[in-house]
């Protein structure tokens, strides 16, 4: 038995023809094709820096603000 693809005016409407397409057809070539994944290695700057700052002291702020539950003698 030959498979030959489903008329794109007629469309896959029933089940059975839908399975058999996707067992029997390919979808190679529907898809582009990926771009390689490129790792790069992490550079700071002055930016990354003045937030991480930013963010440890608001760590730091809402650890020890009052009303946290943390008791100072």
């Amino acid at each position: 038995m030959c498979w030959r693809y489903p008329s794109p005016r007629r469309g896959l409407t029933d089940e059975s023809e839908i399975l058999r397409f996707l067992q029997h057809g390919t979808l190679v070539g529907l898809l582009p094709v990926p771009h390689p994944i490129l790792i790069r290695k992490y550079q700071a700057n002055s930016g990354t820096a003045m937030w991480f700052r930013t963010y440890m002291w608001g760590v730091i702020y809402l650890r020890w603000a009052p009303g946290s539950g943390v008791v100072s003698t």
